[in-house]
């Protein structure tokens, strides 16, 4: 049993003298029964255990002597014996007192503990809060890939699918400029969209989709395929928006097609979001990406994704 130390030198020294007291009551047992016997030497045992026996035999109330025959059997060390061994079960309780003692102590250490550290967790909570809704942007990256449904050759030819994606690109900033007059974007050959305020991140979202099911709709009657890959990640006030272009690329460039992909900072910020958000991040795993550093070495970072899925209605 792990006892704190000071309940743990009392628990030992009270069970020292149980051990003692047994010894001592083994002692006296002997010491009468070879006083009975009238052993050799006896007398110079009597030393050690006379004193206690006369002090017994002080006691004027009982006869400490049995007669046997015309014999008288003194019994004043067979009482001590069993005084000793009074002794030793009379300290079992002190024992299990020691030990509840411990165990009460050691609980209020755990409860201390416990609240300690609910504080410090509580706290650290707080600044994990505090910092992540330092991330007040969010920025999407779309992807769109028009290819033929079956044949090449079956697509009329005054339609251009490798200009079409860009085209697309520069309807969709203009329409939602109309709803979203603050929204910055980019089209780099993808569309690349920056806005400053997550509580309407949900019917953002949606807008954006909306307007890629119309242009996915218009292609499927022309026979024509389009894929699409969306990137989500969260900015930050001063956050470089180049670095988090490019990261959204490589997100995009792992092959996640017609889903809307995010990275763990803006999962974090998504679910901060004090309204009831309309989408689900589920994990899709982890994903190793690697960034070039000053010596032209590669480093590999493994970030976990997720995927945005709506709530299923019952």
């Amino acid at each position: 049993m792990i006892m704190e130390q000071r309940y743990r030198r009392l628990y030992d020294f009270v069970s020292t003298i149980r051990v003692l007291c047994i010894l001592v009551t083994i002692s006296y047992v002997i010491f009468w029964f070879l006083k009975t016997i009238n052993f050799p030497f006896i007398k110079y045992a009597g030393i050690i255990f006379n004193p206690l026996t006369n002090i017994i035999k002080t006691s004027n109330f009982l006869n400490w002597a049995i007669k046997y025959k015309n014999f008288y059997i003194d019994m004043t060390p067979i009482i001590a014996a069993l005084g000793f061994q009074m002794i030793y079960f009379m300290l079992q309780p002190a024992l299990n007192t020691i030990r509840a003692l411990d165990r009460r102590h050691r609980l209020n250490k755990i409860a201390e503990k416990r609240l300690e550290e609910k504080l410090v967790n509580e706290n650290l909570k707080e600044i994990f809060i505090n910092k992540t809704l330092e991330y007040t942007k969010f920025a999407i990256l779309l992807t769109l890939n028009v290819k033929a449904d079956i044949n090449p050759n079956m697509i009329e030819k005054n339609i251009d699918t490798k200009n079409m994606p860009m085209m697309e690109y520069v309807r969709i900033v203009n329409t939602m400029r109309k709803k979203y007059p603050t929204c910055k974007a980019i089209t780099p050959g993808k569309l690349f969209i920056v806005y400053d305020n997550f509580t309407i991140f949900d019917d953002f979202l949606s807008d954006i989709v909306s307007e890629v099911k119309i242009f996915c709709s218009e292609n499927q009657e022309k026979g024509l395929v389009t894929e699409f890959k969306i990137a989500i990640d969260a900015v930050e006030e001063a956050g470089r928006v180049s670095k988090i272009l490019e990261f959204l690329e490589k997100i995009s460039a792992l092959g996640y097609s017609n889903k809307a992909i995010s990275t763990p900072a803006f999962k974090m910020r998504y679910e901060l979001n004090s309204q009831k958000n309309k989408y689900n991040l589920e994990t899709i795993g982890i994903s190793r990406f690697f960034e070039s550093n000053t010596d032209k070495t590669q480093k590999g970072v493994d970030i976990e994704l997720f995927c945005l899925k709506t709530f299923k209605t019952k």
